[in-house]
C-alpha cells in the first residue's frame, strides 16, 4: 500500500531572500504587540512559523507580516513556515481572513477592498463563500460596507439605522 502524502513535507526552513510579505494586512497594526514580539525574538529567536504560499518561484505570507518584520529587525535569516502551495488570488484572501478573524481589531475596510476586487458578481462572491466558510450574508456586507454613507450615519436625527 502506497504511503499518502503527509503535511510534514509542507514544513521548510526558508531564506528570508525568498520570502514576499502579503500586500495588505486584515489586523490592525499595533505597536505594543511589535514590543512584546520583539522582547520574546530577542530572548528566544524565531517564535512564530509563517504560513506561506508558493508564488513567482518564492513563498508570499499568508499569516505573519508582522513577526517577517520582526525576524529581519533581529538579522534572523532562515524562518521556518508552513508551506501551504498554490494558491488562487481568492483562497490567499479567503485564507488571510480566516486566520485573522479571532482578532477583534481587523481591519474590516481593508478586508471589503479585497472582497470586493474579487467578488464582482454573485457566483464569484458565492465561490468565495464556499471557500472561506463565510456566509454568503457576510460577504455581501463587507462590499457594502464601502458603499456605507457616513454621513447619513452620523445625523443626530436620532433616527436609526440598520446595519446589518
Amino acid at each position: 500500500m502506497e504511503r499518502k502524502k503527509g503535511n510534514m513535507e509542507r514544513y521548510k526552513m526558508v531564506n528570508t531572500n525568498d520570502i514576499l510579505k502579503s500586500d495588505f494586512n486584515v489586523v490592525k497594526h499595533k505597536s505594543i504587540m511589535n514590543n512584546y514580539m520583539q522582547k520574546f525574538i530577542d530572548k528566544f529567536g524565531c517564535i512564530k512559523m509563517l504560513i506561506v504560499c508558493e508564488y513567482d518561484n518564492k513563498f508570499k505570507i499568508i499569516d505573519g507580516n508582522k513577526a517577517y518584520d520582526n525576524y529581519l529587525k533581529n538579522n534572523i535569516n532562515k524562518i521556518l513556515c508552513y508551506n501551504l502551495g498554490q494558491l488562487t488570488y481568492d483562497k490567499e484572501i479567503a485564507y488571510r481572513l480566516l486566520l485573522n478573524v479571532h482578532f477583534k481589531r481587523l481591519n474590516y475596510i481593508n478586508i471589503a477592498k479585497y472582497i470586493n476586487d474579487i467578488c464582482d458578481n454573485e457566483i464569484k462572491m458565492q465561490s468565495f463563500s464556499n471557500n472561506s466558510g463565510l456566509p454568503i450574508k457576510d460577504v455581501k456586507r463587507y462590499k457594502d460596507l464601502l458603499n456605507f454613507n457616513w454621513d447619513d450615519f452620523l445625523k443626530d436625527d436620532n433616527k436609526q439605522i440598520n446595519l446589518f
